[in-house]
């Protein structure tokens, strides 16, 4: 966790760096800096690959506040694209003060703030990479779960799936774990949803959806357990 004292404004702390490097010598990460408020005055994602297969195009960020639990996520775009074996840096200040003011990111995104980096490349979004984490888990008691509907996972979104009518539901699960489900609507016996890992320890994983038809006449936490049918770039990365 990154704690920040009170400093006179033109003493700002040195950016915070936050590394990976990954097994064919790409170097990933963000540098954040602060001002003596704990409020950010600039952002910026990082990534020098050591081969074309590392180059990402695009890179989500998750903001976990301790205060709620609950999970803001932005999504940026890479451009121009890294170069092999050059540092390339995307400044997103902007964007970020943007999503701020509209409240889909936290304003203080260092202090009891848990933030995470995860590199995407191509169309479909393929992790490149592990995610990089800044910060700690929120503590326990919160609910760190949040869906386009206003549904939690134990009320209104498994009666909507029950009706199979469309919603969005995200949960964090642990550190390096959060999945999304969304509801798309009937299927062949049963109700089809998307299921994504936005993020996973396994990258092969990471990134990836798959389409499954599950039994909805049953609840949804033990009709997910017997899927009647899966189809997707997740479900084959998981059969492999």
């Amino acid at each position: 966790m990154l704690l920040v004292s009170s400093l006179a404004a033109e003493e700002l702390p040195e950016p915070k760096d936050i590394s990976k490097m990954l097994d064919d010598g790409t170097v990933q990460g963000f540098s954040l800096q602060l001002n003596d408020e704990a409020e950010f005055t600039d952002l910026s994602v990082f990534q020098r690959p050591g081969s074309e297969d590392s180059i990402a195009t695009g890179a989500i960020l998750y903001a976990i506040p301790a205060e709620t639990g609950i999970p803001k996520t932005l999504h940026l775009r890479l451009s121009p694209a890294a170069a092999v074996g050059v540092e390339t840096n995307w400044n997103f200040k902007k964007r970020i003060l943007e999503a701020i003011e509209e409240e889909q990111f936290p304003r203080v995104i260092a202090v009891d703030t848990m933030l995470t980096l995860q590199f995407l490349r191509g169309p479909k979004g393929e992790s490149v990479g592990t995610p990089i984490t800044m910060g700690e888990p929120p503590p326990e008691g919160t609910a760190p779960v949040r869906s386009s509907t206003g549904c939690s996972a134990g009320n209104c979104f498994n009666e909507r799936f029950t009706a199979c009518k469309e919603a969005r539901l995200e949960s964090k699960a642990t550190l390096d774990l959060t999945f999304r489900y969304e509801i798309l609507g009937s299927g062949k016996n049963g109700c089809r949803v998307r299921s994504t890992f936005m993020l996973h320890p396994n990258e092969n994983w990471a990134g990836k959806s798959m389409v499954c038809v599950y039994d909805n006449g049953k609840p949804f936490a033990e009709s997910i357990l017997e899927p009647l049918s899966c189809t997707g770039a997740l479900a084959e990365a998981m059969r492999e």
